[in-house]
């Protein structure tokens, strides 16, 4: 995957279609993912989330995530990850086996 170099993101995203449960305020909603990386996960949903919203989200194959919200649009939102230390290693892990470069 190539870099464009206006592109500010710390990590290189990979497109992935899972679905995923968020919980926020203890109401649970589910999307579709369009697109991940290490700092973060692009989801498809019909739900509204506040920008800086902390979720706690189930992506199938994955697990369990923890993050903010950073966009929220018609279709969808955006989380930021706020990883604990097992989560980053277990999603690293995770990306590392299904995007590596042959």
């Amino acid at each position: 995957m190539t870099k464009d170099p206006g592109d500010k993101r710390l990590f290189p995203r990979h497109p992935l279609h899972k679905i995923v449960r968020v919980e926020v305020d203890g109401e649970i909603y589910e999307g579709e993912t369009t697109d991940i990386s290490l700092g973060g996960v692009s989801v498809t949903a019909t739900t509204h989330l506040s920008n800086d919203a902390f979720v706690n989200m189930h992506i199938d194959t994955i697990g369990e995530m923890t993050g903010h919200v950073v966009r929220s649009t018609d279709d969808g939102f955006a989380v930021r990850f706020d990883p604990v230390k097992e989560e980053k290693d277990r999603l690293e892990a995770h990306l590392k086996s299904m995007f590596k470069k042959d």
